[in-house]
């Protein structure tokens, strides 16, 4: 009796965490013009096609998609059971399929663009992503949205069923019916045109609302040093090229000397490991730093881990930064101030100008008392050195919702405030940017913020390595002032 007590325990319990189904409406009318129609008999002739000698023949559509779009089908009558309608989309690099059965919808998303993807069979093809979601009623409308949520939706009867994430372009698609060939089943419908829409666009070219400073990023000065004269010829005619003429500085960090003399010494430079990337390290040159600038761009300067001699231990309210380690030590912020006016007077002398901007800190927590006492400490230094034309933003975030909090710290203290000459929200995408608001930011923010915005995508992760991504992900950045 114990034994039929137990199961009958597990049976409810795996019964109470079982995927709930969705209830379907009633398919409504669609009122959309017909693209092109298919038609598939189970047991009718088979498709031509090399290694698939007895498929049922499928249906090509003939229109190109666009990064985002919107396609629906429409069925004559539901799904058999014991069949399956393949909706396949297939791009340069990867491609999903949106499977459609008698009582659940599934989406597989699969990268066949490399021979390392390679697992059995022909070619390369390597499923990245599974997901199903089991429904009720008769299904006779399919709707596939690929939205600029980096993500594709899958409507049933005009109700949303499933979604995941889309990290990659499709340009074509085609129908599959799988059904046993000894029985008579047919399936028939169409692909509807898609909406077309007209929309109006209205600039007020007296209505400013940003001011864009320029685009750049962050050079590997050790791979820079290795290139010939005449690769970094290139190089500089491509950044001049695409305007790319922000230097956003990979300084010396942790192994800075105390009297600073080793801010352009390679042997120094910290390595930096994005996988095994190689050579990449913290390190300055203002021979680098003067080609910007004599190309018209700007400097920005900005450290990451300070030296051990620029900070001390901390024993404070306890602080967790964003890999979820305590915080155990802290900046010096007179120490910090003095490196980063160190700086200045080195980048002035050998280049003829201190950079436009200098940031707080990157990526690394501080308390906010501690961030508070940098921006004072740095202020009061450079306006003491003769550089209070040289702004100031914030400590670089991680993550948006770790910039916005940083600052509603600042503007707590009005003297705080006022110290910077500008405040950054930085969201550095090293996982995956799925929606990011200006409109949701602004509304978490203080009366009066004067932010300026920096965006940049370094994508890391190793399935959004794609085109669609891989344009805005390397590592550039943009900043805005509203």
């Amino acid at each position: 009796m114990r034994r039929f007590g137990l199961i009958a325990v597990l049976v409810m319990t795996g019964t109470a965490y079982a995927q709930m189904a969705v209830q379907l409406p009633a398919a409504g009318a669609e009122h959309g013009a017909v693209a092109e129609k298919f038609s598939f008999v189970s047991d009718g002739p088979a498709g031509p096609g090399w290694t698939r000698p007895d498929e049922i023949p499928r249906a090509y559509f003939h229109d190109s998609l666009t990064g985002l779009f919107k396609r629906t089908i429409v069925l004559n009558a539901k799904v058999p059971s014991r069949t399956k309608l393949s909706w396949i989309f297939t791009g340069p690099h990867a491609g999903f399929t949106v499977e459609l059965t008698s009582s659940k919808v599934r989406v597989v998303e699969r990268y066949y663009d490399s021979m390392g993807l390679y697992e059995s069979g022909n070619y390369p093809n390597k499923i990245i992503r599974d997901v199903e979601q089991p429904y009720t009623g008769e299904a006779r409308t399919l709707t596939v949205v690929a939205d600029s949520h980096l993500a594709v939706r899958v409507l049933v009867n005009g109700v949303k069923v499933l979604e995941t994430e889309l990290l990659f372009d499709v340009t074509r698609h085609q129908l599959m019916y799988s059904a046993p060939r000894t029985e008579h089943d047919v399936v028939e419908g169409a692909l509807l045109k898609p909406e077309i829409k007209d929309t109006r666009v209205s600039v007020k070219p007296t209505e400013v609302h940003q001011t864009m400073l320029g685009f750049g990023g962050s050079p590997s000065i050790p791979a820079y040093m290795e290139l010939s004269e005449a690769g970094k010829k290139q190089y500089w005619e491509m950044l001049k090229h695409y305007n790319l003429l922000l230097d956003r500085e990979y300084p010396m960090g942790t192994e800075l000397k105390p009297d600073l003399s080793n801010m352009e010494n390679l042997a120094d430079a910290t390595p930096h490991y994005y996988g095994d990337n190689f050579p990449n390290g913290e390190v300055s040159s203002f021979d680098y730093s003067k080609h910007v600038l004599d190309l018209g761009g700007d400097v920005i300067y900005e450290m990451w881990a300070l030296p051990a001699w620029a900070t001390e231990a901390y024993d404070g309210p306890k602080v967790v930064d964003v890999w979820g380690k305590v915080v155990k030590k802290v900046a010096k912020p007179e120490e910090y101030a003095r490196i980063v006016v160190g700086y200045c007077q080195q980048a002035k002398a050998k280049t003829g100008a201190a950079p436009l901007i200098v940031g707080i800190e990157n990526e690394v927590e501080q308390p906010p008392a501690v961030f508070d006492a940098m921006v004072l400490a740095l202020r009061r230094a450079l306006d003491n050195a003769g550089f209070a034309s040289t702004k100031i933003h914030m400590a670089d975030a991680s993550y948006m919702f770790y910039g916005v909090e940083r600052v509603k710290e600042l503007h707590k203290d009005p003297a705080v405030w006022k110290a910077p000459c500008m405040s950054t929200i930085s969201r550095n995408s090293w996982r995956i940017p799925i929606c990011m608001s200006n409109a949701c930011v602004q509304c978490m923010l203080p009366a009066q913020a004067r932010i300026f915005w920096r965006q940049r995508f370094v994508s890391t992760t190793p399935n959004i390595r794609s085109p669609v991504i891989e344009s805005r992900s390397r590592p550039r950045s943009f900043i805005t002032r509203t």
